[in-house]
C-alpha cells in the first residue's frame, strides 16, 4: 500500500478516529527528525499544488486559501 493509498483510507474514517491516528503518527516521530522549515514548506507546496490539480476548487473563500492556512498550521506550531 503507498502512503496516498493509506491517506485516501484513513480520511474515510470518522473524524474521532482521523484525529486519534494523526496524534498517533506526530507522536511516533522523534524531536529530531522533524523536517526544517525549509523542506516543511516544500512538502507542504507540493502536497497542495497535486491537491488543486487533482481537484481545483476557485469556490473557496479567502480563509481557505494557501496564505491563511499556512498561518493557521505555522501557528498550531509555534
Amino acid at each position: 500500500m503507498t502512503a496516498r493509498e493509506l491517506l485516501l483510507n484513513a480520511m474515510a474514517l470518522p473524524e474521532s478516529e482521523r484525529v486519534k491516528l494523526a496524534a498517533e503518527l506526530l507522536a511516533s516521530v522523534p524531536p529530531g527528525e522533524a523536517l526544517s522549515a525549509p523542506a516543511w514548506e516544500s512538502a507542504w507546496l507540493a502536497e497542495v499544488e497535486e491537491r488543486e490539480a487533482l481537484e481545483p476548487d476557485d469556490s473557496l473563500s479567502a480563509e481557505h486559501g494557501l496564505p491563511a492556512v499556512r498561518q493557521r498550521l505555522l501557528g498550531l506550531f509555534r
